[in-house]
């Protein structure tokens, strides 16, 4: 058995591993010694299995030995010594250790408390950076619904088990100097450097889609262009998710591929992404968004299917290795790497069928743009479905007409912007370069989302919904690899 089939086995060990303990509680201090048990009789079937040459059963005994690892590493992560009580009113002082997100009326901070991470609401004013100490009085509280959704269960993927809603006072009393900080805040100024330009050198709606777009802020697009940009499919636009970055990557990649070739298309997509991630001021989402555009460019760039599998495997296992709790509860995560498999599994046959179709006779970079984002699409359907309550009919025309604008448009907000930090006068007429390629965007979705019975909201979502739309989708790859002599390559 080739080498790579063997990592398989023990990566997709590790990931069930994680899998079992994230819906059923394990108590590693009692039952480590069943962990043991597990590891030392799986280590002797694979000896056995190997000395009788059955390499199967040999693979599944691996399997077995790092599904027990799994476990352990998701039970190690899970443990937690709860120092704090509920529903008291606490007075204390904390560094803020992520980047405070801010909306139209407040700024959200992570603060630690006794060694854990604190979310607390506070005044948008004054201005609060990462690194701040910073002096709350305020009732904690254990987050938990919100009418039907889960906020703890949110809050949980960035180990955040504490909330305090309204705090009776907060004042800044010190900061934090390390170098850590000091580079991170430097990257967020230029963020907020980027969004204030922008904002002064487009009009609205334009430039809160810009931001949308660049940096991922959306609480300045109005709400009516929000709920169209749902009805249409066409929300991801403005996430910062690694499955929108992996298809804009992807359509970049085949682009330059195309004028420069596959080895400079790579480095400069690396260029590209790097750039990306400065801009965006470096947030969780945008780094796992990194991974998978690297993993995008450098599949295109080998081009083989098999080593693209145990690649995008590798990226899972590291991430959930670090962050055992993203396998179940990070949605961003399991976007991005249904997206990804919708590119390296989908898109080849997609193209079967575009070369017997009408699609044929479009240019190469055009039917390959085309068929990795609905391979894409069509990947992530049934999460977005399961997650969102919402199916969007008209999704797929409505990305058919969008995306391929996407990187235009990204690649001319970000000169315009970039000028406008430099020299505003000289930006706002630069920004007119950026307008029509927006007004384009804003246009069609307007358009599209007026169609009748462009989309449909469910009322109750079942688990067993994505996993039935999952095995229709890989039973028709299946039927239609057959009928075309091809296979899958997984």
């Amino acid at each position: 058995m080739p080498l790579y089939i063997w990592f398989r086995y023990v990566a997709l060990g590790i990931v069930v591993g994680v899998l079992i303990p994230s819906f059923v509680v394990v108590d590693f201090s009692r039952s480590w010694i069943v962990f043991v048990l597990v590891i030392t009789i799986s280590f002797v079937l694979y000896l056995f299995n190997l000395s009788l040459r059955n390499i199967l059963f040999a693979a599944l005994s691996i399997s077995f030995i790092f599904i027990a690892i799994g476990a352990i590493r998701y039970s190690y992560y899970d443990i937690r010594q709860n120092t704090i009580t509920y529903d008291e009113v606490i007075t204390f002082e904390g560094e803020i250790v992520s980047r405070p997100e801010t909306d139209y009326k407040k700024q959200k901070v992570v603060v630690l408390y006794e060694g854990e991470k604190v979310l607390i609401s506070v005044p948008r004013y004054p201005k609060y950076k990462i690194g701040d100490v910073i002096k709350i009085e305020g009732e904690i509280v254990e987050p938990g619904l919100i009418e039907d959704f889960d906020y703890g269960k949110y809050l949980k993927k960035d180990r955040i088990f504490s909330v305090i809603f309204r705090p009776e006072s907060v004042e800044k009393v010190g900061e934090v100097r390390s170098t850590k900080y000091y580079f991170l805040n430097v990257l967020y100024s230029i963020s907020d450097s980027f969004e204030v330009a922008l904002n002064k050198s487009l009009p609205e709606p334009h430039a809160a889609l810009a931001s949308g777009l660049i940096l991922g802020i959306k609480r300045n697009i109005p709400d009516d262009l929000t709920d169209d940009l749902k009805i249409t499919g066409l929300t991801h636009i403005i996430a910062l998710s690694g499955y929108n970055v992996t298809i804009i990557i992807s359509l970049l990649s085949i682009m330059l591929a195309s004028s420069i070739g596959r080895k400079r298309a790579f480095w400069v997509g690396i260029i590209l992404v790097f750039g990306f991630v400065i801009m965006s001021g470096a947030a969780a989402s945008v780094m796992r968004a990194m991974i998978f555009s690297i993993l995008i460019l450098y599949s295109h760039l080998i081009g083989r299917r098999a080593n693209q599998t145990n690649i995008v495997l590798l990226a899972l296992v590291l991430m959930i290795l670090y962050n055992p709790y993203s396998l179940v509860l990070d949605v961003g995560l399991q976007l991005s790497f249904m997206a990804f498999a919708g590119i390296i599994y989908l898109s080849p046959l997609m193209e079967k069928y575009f070369q017997v179709s009408k699609f044929k006779s479009f240019p190469e970079w055009i039917r390959s743009g085309l068929r990795e984002t609905l391979s894409a699409q069509l990947m992530v359907l049934p999460l977005i479905i399961y997650y969102f309550g919402t199916l969007s009919l008209i999704a797929p025309i409505s990305n058919l007409l969008v995306l391929w604008m996407i990187p235009l448009s990204m690649g001319l907000v970000f000169v315009s912007g970039l000028v406008s930090i430099i020299y505003l006068p000289v930006g706002k007429i630069v920004s007119l370069i950026s307008w029509p390629a927006l007004t384009y965007i804003i246009e069609i979705t307007k358009a599209l989302a007026k169609v009748p019975l462009a989309s449909y909201q469910f009322s109750e979502m079942s688990l067993v919904v994505p996993i039935i739309l999952y095995a229709l989708i890989f039973y028709a790859m299946n039927k239609f690899a057959k009928k075309h002599n091809e296979k899958v390559v997984i």
